[in-house]
């Protein structure tokens, strides 16, 4: 990118406004505008000012003077070209107050062309050459002689000198082609009111520019109340604010505080007590005497305090010995107030400073205090880093330091263990209740499953019982005459055997159709056992002689091994008629031709309980779940034929008698059905110890007997205490 570099140079006499006129330059030219001003302070000037190198009253002529001007003017301008490379703006703006020509009017022509011959070897011509534009600017003492007056310490210079001055510098720049003379009376905002003001009050220090007349309040926290100001001929203006001493440095835009270090006391500066002569040396008055500032004063330093952890009390006892880490850290209370003092390491530990602090993780807002101490009340809790800083003697801030690390603990209700326990409890509770309320819904849809399935149940038993009723009649209509028929012809009849054949295939129908409506009797609570002594071993031989002829059909044979100790037993005769008769079927069912059924009895005196046994020849129980046999439409895997229901309504039968039923495989081949009973003597009338509750709940009975019965039929009906 090229550089568009230009070079102005501003001359002129005595009092004729360069400073004003380069403040107004900076101004208007502006960094974010894109354009980049460089300054070159007037160098004669620097050398008096800063190291003490003055013609004739001082240590050297002024031919040997113009010398070490020449040589670091040079050396000055060099550097503000290299400058210029280096800063990213495009446009650059070098502003010099005086420059190499302004030397020849303090010299003869002769001595000019040696100097310059000695330091740069170019010609005067080729010097003019490097510069742009010149700006002469006409001393006040040449037509505005009011604005220079000894009187107001702004010069040391008379009013002749000063035109002699003007007319030299004037001369030495004549040759220039870009010369812009601008006198007094030219159009430079009003030239002669170029003087700006600067005003103590009540409200701090305000400054006033009569040329832009616009009114500036100085912000600090440094004092409010000020009682004297008075400028010095060095860009500094002095105030006397709270017995303090400050100066307000114009081009740094920055306070300086003056201490007893420094030689400046407590003192309540006094408004009008103030002078500065013709050195530039400042005097200020007070109640405590008077204060001589140099006018030679430097400002600059070096040295870097270094600021460090005193002390640190929390809620008004220290704290030192809770610090920990490297640098300091401590953990404090939420509700906690915190005093944070510090200490400063330089060699001029009794100089006055103002101290800035800041609360890194709070705000960004600095605290300036004349004390190295903090106070901090209530800090929201988190974790925080106390920095800070202090003016060093140029009244520059020194860098950032971080004085501790503070951790704000939480209370208890906003700590990490508590909000977790409050989320945990939080979803716990939501997900308990939706899980109720799936819970709820789910029982909801089940009761409604279940009432629907209820009353699918009802419909299909009332369909079923209308159709036994319906078979029931015609069966009772071919059962009587049968009945009669085989009363009416002799065992030998040809026609005896086929017709009790019909007769009994006729009454196992009737059988099955009463076992039917039995059923449906105890769901409803209307069956009752009919319980009467009988004896057991003829019952046993009586019911099977019906299955004796269907049995050589099949070449099986039906044996016996009645227990001749049992003699009567008491139980409802036609309940336990089915039972056996199912039993029977079930083994015939099973038993391959040229076998054998053996029922035998048995009386178990120490049980006071009788067993029958119904022992087959066949397949055995390989092919079935043993825990599911008695269980309603059940049937094994071999299974070709049957309905399923005969075991499980003989089970609910024995069970009803208070009796148990169980199957087992024999050693050999084929099974054996167990069905044991209670040994009773007497006639009992015994109601069924299940109820319906509405269409087809079973409630257990009051008194706690039958239990096993009970939870057999919960295989088939829904039961509830």
């Amino acid at each position: 990118m090229a550089k568009h570099i230009t070079k102005v140079v501003l001359t002129g006499g005595p009092a004729a406004g360069k400073t004003t006129l380069v403040s107004r330059v900076l101004k208007e030219f502006k960094q974010e505008d894109g354009w980049r001003v460089i300054t070159i302070p007037e160098t004669a000037t620097e050398l008096i000012s800063g190291f003490g190198i003055k013609p004739f009253g001082g240590c050297m002529s002024m031919l040997a003077f113009q010398d070490f001007v020449v040589a670091d003017q040079i050396h000055k301008e060099k550097l503000a070209l290299d400058a210029a490379q280096l800063v990213p703006e495009e446009n650059i703006l070098i502003l010099y107050d005086r420059a190499l020509m302004d030397d020849k009017a303090y010299v003869t022509d002769e001595e000019f062309a040696q100097v310059i011959a000695r330091f740069d070897g170019r010609t005067e011509e080729r010097v003019l050459a490097n510069y742009d534009l010149v700006l002469h600017l006409i001393t006040c003492a040449k037509g505005a002689e009011f604005a220079y007056d000894l009187a107001n310490n702004a010069r040391t210079e008379s009013i002749e000198y000063a035109r002699e001055m003007d007319d030299r510098t004037l001369r030495a720049w004549s040759a220039h082609p870009n010369l812009r003379i601008i006198d007094n009376d030219a159009n430079f905002n009003r030239k002669i009111e170029r003087g700006d003001f600067w005003i103590g009050s009540n409200f701090g220090l305000i400054h006033y520019n009569p040329v832009s007349q616009k009114q500036t309040h100085i912000l600090t926290n440094l004092f409010t109340e000020v009682n004297m100001v008075q400028c010095d001929q060095r860009g500094k203006v002095w105030i006397g604010a709270d017995n303090l001493l400050f100066a307000w440095l114009i081009q740094e835009q920055k306070f300086v505080l003056f201490g007893e270090s420094n030689g400046a006391i407590q003192n309540e500066y006094l408004p009008n007590a103030r002078l500065v002569n013709n050195e530039g040396d400042v005097y200020i008055g007070g109640v405590k005497g008077m204060l001589r500032i140099d006018g030679q004063l430097l400002l600059n330093t070096s040295e870097m305090p270094e600021l460090q952890l005193l002390d640190i009390i929390i809620n008004g006892e220290p704290a030192q010995n809770k610090l920990y880490s490297h640098p300091a850290a401590i953990s404090v209370p939420w509700d906690s107030n915190i005093t944070i003092r510090i200490m400063s390491k330089e060699e001029d530990i009794f100089r006055k400073k103002v101290y800035r602090y800041r609360i890194e993780g709070l705000n960004d807002q600095y605290i300036e205090s004349y004390q190295p101490e903090l106070v901090i009340r209530s800090l929201p809790p988190g974790n925080y880093k106390i920095m800070a800083s202090c003016t060093a003697k140029d009244g520059s801030w020194i860098p950032n330091q971080k004085i501790l690390e503070l951790t704000v603990l939480p209370p208890w209700y906003r700590t990490w263990w508590f909000i977790l326990g409050c989320t945990i409890l939080i979803a716990t509770i939501i997900i308990e209740t939706f899980r109720r309320t799936l819970k709820r819904n789910q029982e909801k849809l089940k009761w409604a499953m279940k009432e629907h399935e209820k009353q699918m149940y009802e419909e299909k038993v009332r369909f079923l019982i209308n159709i036994s009723h319906e078979l029931r009649t015609p069966l009772t209509l071919i059962h009587a005459p049968l009945n009669q028929i085989l009363k009416s012809l002799s065992s030998g009849d040809s026609q005896y055997l086929p017709l009790k054949a019909i007769y009994r295939q006729a009454q196992r129908m009737k059988n099955l159709i009463n076992m039917v409506l039995d059923v449906r009797k105890m769901e409803v609570g209307e069956s009752k056992l009919q319980i009467q002594p009988h004896p057991l071993n003829q019952w046993i031989e009586h019911v099977s002689q019906d299955f004796i002829s269907e049995g050589e059909a099949k070449n099986v044979h039906i044996r016996y091994q009645l227990d001749p100790r049992i003699e009567k037993v008491s139980f409802d005769k036609d309940k336990c008629e089915i039972i056996l008769s199912n039993l029977l079927i079930n083994a015939l069912k099973h038993s391959p031709q040229d076998t054998e059924i053996t029922i035998a009895s048995e009386l178990l005196p120490e049980e006071n309980r009788v067993r029958i046994s119904i022992i087959d020849q066949g397949c055995g129980l390989k092919q079935v779940d043993t825990h599911k046999l008695f269980t309603r439409f059940y049937q094994g895997t071999g299974e070709q034929s049957g309905t399923g229901i005969g075991l499980s309504y003989s089970k609910i039968l024995v069970e009803l008698h208070g009796g148990s039923i169980g199957a087992q495989d024999n050693e050999e081949t084929g099974a054996t059905i167990l069905v044991s009973s209670h040994n009773l003597n007497h006639t009992v009338d015994i109601c069924p110890r299940i109820a319906l509750l509405e269409n087809g709940k079973i409630i257990r009975d009051i008194d706690n007997k039958g239990n096993s019965a009970e939870k057999e039929l919960e295989d088939y009906f829904n039961v509830t205490e």
